[in-house]
């Protein structure tokens, strides 16, 4: 079946057009394309041609001649060959839609040369992408340029703010100075340019000025508020006073008088350091060098000084600490400029103009004025280091101190003996018929903190306890009364003691001498590169300071010694081992024994105290009332009816009985 119909296919195409004899649409095969044969249908004219040969040739199915057959297959592989000649940039799955038989794709359609080029078939997502990232160029553009034309108007408007504002502000100064003038003036008494002395008597309306001519200053002066006294005509009888033969001496040098008492147009008052630098106009920018953080930690330093540059720098000159206190300069000496930050500063000052050195930012203007005091970091640094110097020398004196008073109170208290005897008699009684513990002539001290955990029987108190008790009841006469004094050393004492460490106290006064000789070597460059003006009183400040602190730190390294020696011997004295694993006894093994021990003494020997006080006022109340009960007084009534005489004599009776 389909033999026959491939037949009839083949007839329909052979019967179309007889005399082309292999040509399609009369195209030679050799030079037909693929669209002259698949796109173009052939030119069938079913309608000329003889119908009942047509439908015959069908019915009887003739078959096609074999030429025929042969000539079309040559066509379509001389179509795929001159294909693929054509556009060998085709990757294979694209060739093989580009083969014949197949279907093409409906999207997007070929593209024909001779064509107009239509703008939506070459729509793609990359190109949407590129469309938006234009418009948001443009917009971004857009933005800039309005925003730089409007801090352009916002510039020229603030220039003409400032300078309306100058000016309004030099009119107002004018007007102040007239108004003033016309004040002064209309404060003047008036005189008599002329009199009448025709009759030689001067009129009644004479009016007596005053003695002494008008003075007028270069300047106006600062106003002195008296009570002003005028000598006039005196009579005759009037009592004399000094100012009437009192003399003005003349003022010599009136300039200077001038500019030391002048009166200042505005009165200057003593402000903060961060408002004594010049405020910026504010249509002018600003000029800053340093990043914003280093900008506002120096603005910060600014706002908390209450002091102007000027008292800074008398205090690092003449170290004087009662005006800049230690925590100041600290605070200056750390924030000061650093190399790179000094040199941008400087470099700004040496080539810009005078106006644009007003426009410098505050942070800048004082690191700029403190680095021009003479080696102020050098001077600083010796100034801070005799405060370091003096809390670490006392430090270390003190730790030492308590080191050294621990140890000999340890050796040289009585009450220490006696309470380790109680121990030890307690101790050997309680061991006693035991032959590894028993009838011992001394105990580890590790054992006294541990004292507490050896309960009674009836777990009512512990061995401690029963150890004050006994003492106090025992050994101490004063016991419960003002004199009865703690027997062992405090326990704060053996507190601090515990906490220090020979190898740390000897690290500190190394350090201390390091930065002793440092600080010195600091102090000779000052002497070096200071002139004369500058160099007092620093350097004999300098040089007291650095003789008496060589001094100390000799005589704490030989109070360290004496310590560690005082300790060795508390150790020996004592007999107390090292920890297992350890090789040397540390103060902080030996002295926190102690520190339990002695607390849980001292809170009892509180309670225990204060029991027997009670019973002492107790007894001595019994004793009061024993002595009161022995003699008892008898009181008898008198008859206030009887007589005068009778009454004395009842009452001598009654005192002689008694």
């Amino acid at each position: 079946m389909r033999k026959k119909d491939s037949r009839l296919r083949e007839n329909a195409m052979s019967c179309s057009d007889p005399e082309n004899h292999g040509f399609y649409n009369g195209i030679p095969p050799n030079t037909a394309s693929r669209e002259d044969i698949t796109d173009q249908p052939p030119n069938i004219d079913v309608v000329n041609r003889a119908e009942d040969f047509w439908v015959l040739g069908c019915r009887l199915g003739q078959s096609e001649p074999s030429a025929v057959c042969n000539e079309r297959e040559r066509i379509n592989q001389n179509v795929l060959h001159l294909d693929l000649d054509l556009n060998p940039d085709l990757s294979p799955s694209e060739q093989d839609d580009k083969t014949p038989g197949r279907l093409q794709t409906v999207w997007p359609p070929p593209k024909i040369n001779d064509q107009e080029e239509k703008v939506g078939l070459k729509y793609t997502e990359a190109e949407y992408q590129a469309a938006i990232l234009h418009l948001k160029r443009e917009h971004k553009e857009e933005i800039e340029n309005l925003k730089s034309q409007s801090e352009l108007r916002v510039f020229h408007i603030r220039g003409e703010h400032a300078l309306s504002t100058a000016k309004l502000e030099e009119a107002i100064e004018n007007l102040k100075n007239e108004l003033e003038n016309k004040l002064n003036k209309g404060s003047e008494k008036a005189k008599d340019v002329c009199v009448s002395t025709e009759d030689e008597n001067p009129p009644k309306t004479y009016r007596n000025g005053p003695r002494k001519p008008t003075i007028e200053p270069s300047c106006p002066m600062k106003p002195l508020y008296w009570t002003r006294i005028q000598i006039q005509n005196r009579s005759k009888t009037s009592t004399p006073t000094l100012w009437d033969s009192l003399e003005e001496p003349d003022i010599l040098d009136t300039s200077e008088f001038e500019y030391l008492f002048s009166k200042d147009t505005a009165q200057e008052k003593r402000k903060p350091l961060s408002e004594s630098y010049e405020k910026k106009s504010k249509a002018k920018k600003i000029i800053k060098l340093m990043d914003g953080k280093r900008s506002q930690t120096v603005g910060i330093l600014i706002s908390s000084l209450h002091l102007e540059m000027k008292d800074i720098q008398q205090a690092i000159l003449n170290v004087d600490d009662s005006v800049v206190d230690q925590e100041t300069l600290e605070a200056l000496y750390e924030n000061r400029a650093q190399k790179d930050e000094l040199e941008k500063i400087k470099q700004h000052y040496e080539t810009s103009k005078k106006e644009e050195l007003k426009l410098l930012d505050k942070p800048e203007q004082f690191l700029y004025e403190l680095s021009q005091i003479p080696n102020f970091a050098e001077r600083a640094q010796c100034i801070i280091f005799q405060s370091v110097f003096s809390e670490g020398i006392t430090s270390v004196h003190r730790k030492v101190d308590i080191i050294t008073c621990t140890s000999k109170a340890l050796l040289s208290l009585k009450s220490v003996k006696e309470i380790l005897g109680l121990i030890l008699a307690f101790g050997n009684y309680m061991n006693g018929g035991n032959r590894t513990r028993g009838q011992a002539d001394g105990f580890g001290l590790e054992i006294l903190p541990k004292l507490k955990d050896v309960k009674s029987r009836d777990n009512e108190i512990n061995l401690v306890d029963y150890v004050v008790i006994y003492y106090l009841r025992h050994c101490d006469k004063e016991a419960g009364t003002d004199k009865s004094i703690f027997p062992l050393p405090e326990p704060q004492d053996f507190f601090q003691a515990s906490q220090v460490k020979f190898e740390d106290l000897i690290k500190d006064l190394r350090k201390l001498k390091r930065d002793l000789e440092a600080c010195e070597k600091q102090m000779r460059v000052v002497c070096r590169e200071s002139s004369e003006q500058h160099l007092q009183p620093f350097k004999d400040k300098l040089e007291e300071f650095f003789q008496k602190a060589r001094e100390e730190h000799k005589k704490e390294e030989n109070c360290l010694e004496n310590a560690k020696k005082c300790f060795e011997e508390t150790v020996g004295y004592f007999g107390i081992k090292p920890k297992s694993g350890e090789k040397e006894i540390t103060p902080n093994y030996v002295f926190t024994v102690w520190y339990e021990f002695c607390s849980d003494f001292k809170i009892i020997w509180k309670r225990e105290s204060k029991n027997i006080s009670k019973e002492r006022i107790k007894m001595a109340q019994q004793t009061v009332n024993k002595l009161t009960a022995e003699k008892k007084v008898e009181t008898k009534k008198i008859n206030p009816t009887a007589s005068l005489k009778e009454r004395l004599r009842q009452k001598e009776a009654n005192v002689t009985t008694n």
